[in-house]
């Protein structure tokens, strides 16, 4: 999934410049198509506010906290003073 989404933006990053510059042409100006991809990406996001809850299993429950190491951040040295 992450790399789709990577394959995404990058496709995204090489057409859009060109949508954007024939638009200009068309246009003289970019605020027709910005206003348009604006109401765009409004919809986008009130429609993911239609997704149903994400449901975590039992089995899954503390696992994102499980995986992070106990960090004793007190006898650390964060500020960068190494007296050793």
């Amino acid at each position: 999934m992450y790399g789709f989404t990577w394959t995404a933006y990058a496709i995204a990053g090489a057409i859009g410049p060109v949508i954007m510059g024939k638009a200009f042409d068309a246009t003289g100006s970019y605020q027709a198509l910005l206003s348009r991809l604006a109401l765009f990406t409004l919809a986008a996001a009130s429609l993911m506010l239609l997704l149903p809850r994400y449901r975590v299993t039992g089995s899954m429950e503390g696992l994102a906290t499980a995986a992070l190491p106990a960090i004793d951040l007190a006898s650390s040295d964060v500020g960068g003073n190494y007296n050793g």
